[in-house]
């Protein structure tokens, strides 16, 4: 049979509850660590992994300049895109559209060209230009404008237009910078209301002038003087007390001015001719052609023919004359005795 052994008490049990750790065996240079050391020495690792090193600034080395990463292939390369761009969607395009759009033929400038100069072909030139947008009026031929005048200042590689050219030299009395050669512009003053067709006369008309003077010849036969060289006169214009046109002004205007004076286009024989009744007559003027150029032209070319007639009788009466003088000079009557007295 086993001995009895007495009960633990309270306090021994509770001691003996207490867990106690077994003391370290030493086993060769190993120590064996208990389980709490173990845990401690796990945690401080921990720790010590978590733990960041402290910052250390670190200088930065000086930036080196940036190297363009584009190569000279690359250059070329996408110059060779843009070329093959343009070429694609801007002048192929525009080349296309040039060979199928319509052309004209117009006349440019040479060079500037005053306003009222006499228009020559040598300056101008013809240029073809796109058709679109040309004006209706531009002018194709050289030709259709040679002979006329710049109605307006024209710049030099100036595209013509009709609206440009003027028939008449573009200025006021523009009859003034035409006149033909041998000839003169003369105002002959109407001095009554009836001596000028009671105001009815126009450039342009063709009249005769008569003159009635004042002396007793002319009241015995109450003929006026009717000069050969004043016949047929065209007149160059009419003129107002103010100098303004006759024919010029504005329809129905209730102030209408009365012609005070005929420009008349004459030669120097009828200018003289003129001057002299003017002076010393009353001149009437009457109508002789309006409107009728064959007419107008045949009765111009009969003044001329009598004209020149006329200058040919002046010229054998003169020449008649100077040789009666000669007859009647001392160194004639001379000559005669001499020859008298020899026979």
């Amino acid at each position: 049979m086993l001995p009895l052994t007495p009960a633990p008490t309270r306090e021994e049990t509770a001691s003996d509850s207490t867990p106690t750790d077994p003391p370290s065996i030493p086993l060769g240079n190993f120590p064996i660590k208990t389980r709490k050391e173990v845990r401690e020495e796990q945690k401080q690792q921990k720790k010590a992994k978590k733990a960041k090193p402290p910052k250390v600034k670190k200088e930065k080395p000086p930036k080196a300049p940036r190297q363009s990463r584009i190569t000279k292939r690359g250059m070329l390369g996408m110059a060779s895109i843009f070329c093959a761009l343009l070429v694609a969607f801007v002048l192929s395009p525009l080349v296309t559209r040039m060979a199928n759009e319509e052309t004209a033929v117009v006349v440019r400038t040479k060079q500037a060209i005053s306003k009222g100069s006499l228009l020559e072909a040598s300056s101008f030139q013809t240029v073809t230009v796109p058709a679109r947008g040309l004006s209706k009026n531009a002018v194709t031929d050289i030709s259709s404008i040679t002979g006329k005048y710049a109605a307006v200042d024209i710049p030099a590689e100036d595209t013509m237009l009709v609206s440009k050219v003027s028939d008449s030299i573009p200025f006021p009395d523009s009859y003034l910078y035409e006149l033909p050669a041998g000839k003169q512009a003369m105002s002959v003053r109407i001095k009554t209301f009836e001596s000028g067709l009671s105001g009815k006369l126009l450039k342009d008309d063709i009249v005769s002038v008569y003159a009635s003077l004042d002396n007793e010849e002319a009241k015995e036969t109450y003929l006026a003087a009717a000069p050969l060289e004043l016949r047929y006169v065209p007149i160059l214009s009419v003129t107002t007390e103010t100098g303004s046109d006759y024919d010029k002004q504005a329809a129905g205007d209730k102030e209408e001015e009365l012609p005070l004076t005929v420009e008349l286009l004459v030669t120097e024989r009828q200018a003289q001719a003129l001057a002299g009744l003017n002076q010393n007559s009353n001149i009437h003027l009457a109508l002789v052609c309006r409107g009728n150029p064959e007419y107008m032209k045949y009765l111009l070319e009969a003044q001329e023919q009598v004209l020149a007639e006329l200058e040919k009788a002046e010229q054998a009466q003169a020449e008649e004359e100077e040789a009666a003088e000669e007859e009647h000079s001392p160194e004639v009557e001379e000559e005669a005795q001499e020859v008298e007295a020899v026979e």
